[in-house]
């Protein structure tokens, strides 16, 4: 009798301890899944023109990381304007944060209103204007 009782205490203890891994287990894959989707989550930014009216032209929507802004035909916003510098900004998502910089354009790049001089976060509904081109940002809704 005391034999069988130690089996079935070996048998218990083994069905726990099988149990408890499981669970650890199941929760290593939960985490490396959610880790896993949390690194291939997409950034991404819209750009609406506006007109001397203020009145929305055009919407582009970009998801990628860097985001060029000028006149050249290779720069993501083509902004066809004499004004405009060939590479006149460049915007970047970088620490968690998009960031707007000039990239020495002739004009200079404002950002509400404001003539900038150094790399500046962004935020949901910021002007950003190039030459006379006025341009909204936007993360909200892509």
């Amino acid at each position: 009798m005391g034999t069988l009782l130690l089996i079935f205490r070996i048998i218990e203890a083994i069905l726990i301890y099988a149990f408890f891994i499981g669970v650890l287990f199941l929760l290593y894959k939960l985490i490396k899944n959610e880790l896993t989707i949390a690194q291939e989550k997409k950034v991404g930014a819209s750009f609406t023109r506006l007109d001397n009216e203020d009145e929305a032209t055009r919407k582009q929507i970009f998801e990628k990381q860097i985001i060029t802004i000028g006149r050249s035909n290779d720069c993501d916003v083509f902004v066809d304007n004499p004004t405009v510098s060939n590479l006149h900004a460049r915007i970047t998502f970088t620490q968690g944060k998009w960031w707007l910089e000039d990239t020495n354009s002739t004009n200079g790049t404002m950002l509400n209103d404001l003539l900038i001089d150094q790399p500046t976060v962004l935020i949901d509904l910021d002007e950003i204007t190039v030459g006379d081109q006025r341009i909204i940002f936007n993360t909200e809704n892509l």
